[in-house]
């Protein structure tokens, strides 16, 4: 059959097509890899040997520039008894980002097949973002694990079994090869499933040919197949398996089904597919990502949280008997600016609803006019003279945007002391003592996500808590190194750069979408990020829906009382209306020192 053909059918025509690849020849390299196995750096050699031979294979026999191919010394060096895994992305049914679901596919695969090699054969180019890094995470974490890269497209699964990976496959000394589907995850009862042995016996409920099939035909495009495939090394297994795979159903068929994952063990998932149409939908699908499953105790989310945080356990941060946040409040002032009534009204909800211990106003130029006069008296006030960053992680800073600056400045003084940051456009109508108690590096919320394309969402920094010595916040500081590779996009590290790292670090962090709800003017309205955007004219928003209402761009001018007391004689009953009439009247905060 076709899937036995070699390209290089005997060792003898293999010498003769071999050429020299910047002067090294392949025998020259065996030669090189025998001589340096047996020292500390041989695992390097191995894959420097098996670069270079991709590199031969792909040049020197134009006849198959679909052939996949490694050197003989690296096959060698597995267990023959144990699996090889390849998994293979397509550019096209992944919309050319290497995502969560292959990422998660990739992991599921070491992680309960435990095999002797793993490769990952991609057919067309992933588009990389700077929210789509995937791969390059995965190469990192994970070097074991081979990309090869195919010169011609996939015009279907099939083609792409037979003709590149039972090839490869044959060529290799293992007995048992698995085949898995980037949109397809493994679970821990695969194995129990399908082998009773590591020699790779089948059960004998399964096909006596020793070819195990849990696939089926995606429903929108019949050329692609779902799921998992393992087949034992002889030509019967491989010839049912051809014939397996050009009769697979529409019908999902085989034990990646609801009923399995419904069993109320995760452990004894064998593997789950985006094909399913069931009840856990809605959270595995083609655009899954991580906080989809940070919190959830279904058989799905623990499998899951397994695989991406090696703990089957929520990912949400308990709480403690005692704060672990200070009851500090940490405000940035820079620049040489008149303390307007809009940062009066602000500052007075701080004091007197947040009711900090300190209100620390760390800026270059202390503030001034009426209604600073107003607040300075009070003894909680506490004004520190703080230079504005001139660098940061290498970055010249002297250029940059003040709002930019005083992103860097909050980080670093947050860490520094711990606490809540304010911005002075936030006016607060609920105490937040309870959150302090969490066991959290950074309590935050969600802003609009078109700020960074890609991005499921993004981190709202106008308020935010923090502890003292948060390692989140060290991450966070540490991606402006990167600053000038996005020098001109205001948000990409102050705030979409933290929910890369909320993904991957989710028990450091807390998510509460009613901390502050943000005003965006160009809608004329606030969005709760609690709600999705179809449903935002079905729910009427009440004052104490959030603890803190965010107005960055207030509709009208602020300057001074007269101009609210203009506004609040309207008719108007909408949230915004309400929030200021509520601080308002606020009784006056100042506590003389």
């Amino acid at each position: 059959m076709t899937a036995t053909m070699s390209c290089f059918p005997d060792d003898s025509q293999r010498a003769t097509d071999d050429s020299d690849v910047d002067g090294v020849g392949r025998d020259d390299l065996e030669s090189q890899i025998a001589l340096k196995m047996n020292t500390p750096g041989a695992l390097l050699w191995i894959i420097w040997a098996a670069v270079i031979n991709w590199q031969i294979a792909s040049i020197s026999d134009n006849r198959c520039p679909r052939r996949i191919e490694t050197l003989k010394q690296l096959e060698e060096k597995f267990d023959s008894t144990r699996p090889v895994v390849y998994l293979y992305w397509y550019s096209a049914v992944n919309r050319d980002h290497f995502n969560w679901l292959n990422y998660m596919s990739v992991v599921s695969a070491i992680k309960f097949i435990d095999p002797s090699a793993i490769y990952v054969v991609m057919y067309g180019d992933s588009r990389r973002s700077f929210y789509f890094t995937l791969e390059e995470e995965l190469k990192e974490k994970f070097p074991e694990v081979q990309f090869i890269q195919m010169a011609s497209s996939l015009e279907n699964d099939s083609s792409a079994i037979t003709e590149d990976i039972l090839p490869h496959f044959l060529q290799s000394r293992r007995e048992v090869g698995i085949i898995v589907a980037t949109d397809t995850l493994v679970g821990p009862a695969l194995w129990d499933l399908c082998f009773t042995n590591s020699s790779g016996s089948c059960n004998s409920s399964l096909d006596t040919d020793g070819v195990f099939v849990s696939a089926n035909r995606r429903y929108y495009d019949r050329s692609f197949i779902s799921g998992i495939v393992v087949f034992r090394r002889n030509e019967s297994s491989l010839r049912l398996l051809e014939g397996k795979l050009n009769s697979l159903p529409e019908e999902y068929s085989g034990p990646c089904v609801d009923q399995v994952i419904d069993s109320g063990d995760w452990e004894r998932i064998p593997c789950v597919t985006t094909l399913r149409r069931g009840r856990y939908h809605e959270t595995f699908h083609d655009h899954i990502t991580p906080e989809l499953v940070h919190s959830g105790n279904s058989p799905l989310h623990r499998l899951i949280r397994t695989v991406l945080y090696d703990s089957p356990e929520e990912t949400t941060p308990r709480k403690l008997d005692q704060p672990a946040i200070p009851n500090d409040v940490h405000m940035i002032w820079f620049g040489k600016r008149e303390f307007h009534f809009i940062h009066y009204l602000s500052f007075k909800s701080v004091l007197t609803v947040v009711n900090p211990r300190r209100v620390f106003i760390h800026g270059d130029v202390e503030p001034f006019g009426v209604y600073w006069d107003r607040v300075k008296p009070d003894h909680r006030v506490v004004f520190v003279p703080t230079k504005q960053p001139t660098e940061v992680m290498g970055v010249n800073f002297t250029d940059v945007p003040m709002e930019h600056k005083a992103d860097v400045a909050r980080l670093e003084i947050l860490r520094q002391y711990g606490g809540l940051y304010s911005d002075f456009d936030v006016f607060w109508v609920r105490p937040i003592d309870h959150l302090r108690y969490y066991d959290a590096d950074v309590i935050a919320s969600y802003d609009m996500a078109p700020h960074c394309i890609d991005f499921p969402n993004i981190i709202q920094i106008g308020v935010f808590l923090a502890r003292k010595g948060s390692e989140f916040l060290k991450l966070w500081y540490e991606g402006y190194r990167n600053y000038d590779l996005y020098r001109g996009h205001w948000a990409a590290i102050s705030m979409c750069y933290p929910y890369k790292i909320y993904e991957r670090r989710p028990e450091r962090v807390l998510i509460d979408n009613h901390l502050q709800v943000v005003w965006f003017n160009g809608w004329k309205r606030f969005i709760p990020r609690w709600l999705a955007l179809r449903d935002l004219d079905k729910v009427e928003l009440s004052l104490y829906d959030a603890y803190a209402w965010h107005v960055p761009d207030m509709p009208f001018d602020l300057t001074d009382e007269t101009q609210l007391d203009g506004y609040l004689n309207t008719p108007d009953d909408t949230i915004l209306h309400k929030i200021l009439r509520f601080v308002k009247y606020l009784p006056d905060p100042a506590r003389p020192k």
